[in-house]
């Protein structure tokens, strides 16, 4: 049935772009043959999976191609349904005669790294009614997802391959044979994904030689003049930290006094100790203090994550995390989304040990007394609240800069971080910077899924703070904001019809059990 359609019938707007330059006279080279894949079409007029992409900054000129000809067979191979179809295009390069090249193996990699997509039960050609009010939020097209789409359910559709699809240890030594070394992007994506410890390890070993060896040295622990953390890639810096991280543990209560071990205890401890790992990571941030934000990020992340670890370690963990947070504004690093929610995670942490009892003098002081300031200043700094001060006149407003809108579960944490603080004011200057972009927060929230389910938890989670609930006892009534704040909290957020008001006692009493969840309402219901 499909046998008649041509390019007119698929053509995507990128697609169409091209063939404009073409019919006005431009020569098209491998550059646009790499565009034309993504688009929709391949150079043999077969077609593609129209994929989004960013093509790298190399120019159509015929000195460039030995760096094009590898990015189109990569193209090839992410432009594919399934798993299936990208390795026949693999083993296509591979019976080209072409060499082998990282690019051409990242592709690959990274279809067998991430998981098959489910496979809809939606009905494609259905005329109930019923269902044409029902939001589909599951059903993606292959082009718009990372996931890899299932097999056809009939063999008559699958695609012919010589050899089945390898596993990722398979591709891994598949790529050893063909003598690929791992660099840049691929070594960064290998980092990230390797299922084991020695396997990062023997990858960063093959890779020993790349950025002028500064990788090796990094991996013996050496560190002098001739190793700079900026002249690595801030990408694969960070892939390293997340690497080391993601494989280490912390059992001790701080690493404050840790240092670089001589090289020969170093390459001892790194393959024995899983403490050291972290500790590792956290000295090569301290040291070399990368620009890259994520790489700041994945260490946050670890230290704020309390998976397995003893209530105990919250304090110390949180001041680490304030140390990073501080070397970050040394360097004039401010913070992302990410990065404010694990802090404000982090301080909730610590809070909790506080209210528990099982910090000394000193710590519960040391959170008391700052943790609220700082959790303030870093939303002021990420809003940009400093430049929000007063509402721009007529002619004022075209040289306004606009405030950056966290998401809602970067939200959410901030509401529950001062709330467990009792910072009422706080909580009441936060609903006033709310409701005053409420139309910004309801579109940044209704932008992702499950976006206006988590700003409705921030609501409910307002109201739990300002009626003194705990978060770790249930409905704990003893305690809450002075009359006055509380009433001007509750009628700023009645304010926005939008949002429904102030939420019912029944959804604060389901959220402080953990049971809002179960039954998500949607914004604004009561």
């Amino acid at each position: 049935m499909d046998e008649d359609k041509g390019y007119e019938f698929g053509a995507s707007r990128a697609s169409q772009l091209l063939h404009r330059m073409y019919e006005a006279g431009y020569s098209g080279r491998l550059w646009e043959d790499v565009a034309q894949v993504y688009a929709g079409w391949d150079t043999d007029s077969s077609p593609t999976i129209q994929t989004r992409t960013s093509l790298p900054r190399i120019s159509s000129q015929y000195r460039d191609a030995k760096h094009l000809r590898p990015l189109l067979w990569a193209g090839r191979i992410r432009t594919t349904r399934t798993r299936r179809e990208a390795w026949a295009c693999f083993l296509s390069h591979e019976l080209s005669g072409e060499p082998a090249h990282p690019d051409i193996y990242l592709a690959m990699f990274e279809k067998l790294y991430h998981a098959e997509a489910e496979r809809s039960n939606r009905t494609e050609f259905s005329s109930d009614a019923e269902n044409t009010h029902e939001e589909d939020t599951t059903h993606m097209l292959p082009g718009d997802m990372k996931e890899a789409v299932p097999d056809p359910l009939s063999t008559l559709h699958y695609v012919y391959l010589s050899e089945p699809v390898p596993g990722y240890r398979g591709l891994l030594g598949r790529m050893q044979m063909a003598h690929v070394k791992p660099k840049r992007r691929l070594l960064a994506f290998l980092l990230e994904t390797c299922p084991e410890f020695d396997t990062g390890l023997g990858l960063l070993d093959m890779a020993r030689d790349i950025q002028h060896g500064r990788v090796g040295r990094m991996l013996d622990g050496i560190h002098d003049q001739y190793t700079s953390g900026n002249s690595i890639p801030g990408f694969l810096f960070k892939a390293i930290i997340d690497f080391l991280c993601r494989f280490g543990s912390i059992d001790q209560s701080s690493f404050y006094k840790v240092d670089f071990l001589p090289p020969e205890q170093h390459v001892r401890q790194l393959r024995s100790n899983r403490q050291y790992c972290v500790e590792y990571a956290y000295m090569l941030l301290k040291y070399y203090r990368p620009i890259y934000r994520p790489a700041w990020a994945c260490m946050i992340k670890v230290l704020a994550s309390q998976k397995g670890h003893k209530h105990v370690l919250s304090l110390a963990r949180y001041k680490l995390i304030c140390s990073i947070v501080e070397d970050m504004e040394e360097i004039d690093l401010d913070v992302d989304d990410e990065i404010f929610r694990l802090v404000c995670i982090a301080t909730m942490y610590a809070a909790q040990a506080v209210e528990r009892g099982s910090a000394s003098f000193d710590d519960t002081r040391h959170v008391l007394s700052t943790a609220s300031s700082r959790l303030r200043t870093l939303f002021n700094g990420l809003v940009g609240a400093s430049a929000d001060v007063q509402s721009p006149t007529d002619d004022q407003t075209a040289n306004v800069i606009s405030p950056h809108i966290p998401g809602p579960a970067e939200l959410h944490a901030y509401v529950r971080g001062l709330g467990i603080l009792r910072d009422y004011e706080g909580l009441y200057s936060f609903t006033t910077w709310f409701t005053k972009h409420y139309a910004e927060v309801t579109a940044r929230a209704e932008a992702q899924r499950s976006g206006r389910h988590l700003l409705f938890k921030t609501l409910v989670a307002l109201r739990l703070a300002v009626d003194g609930g705990g978060f770790e006892r249930g409905n704990d009534h003893t305690s809450g904001a002075p009359e006055d704040i509380a009433l001007l909290i509750k009628t700023q957020i009645e304010s926005v019809e939008q949002w429904g008001g102030w939420p019912a006692k029944e959804y604060v009493d389901m959220y402080a059990k953990g049971h809002l969840k179960s039954a998500p309402p949607v914004v604004g219901g009561r």
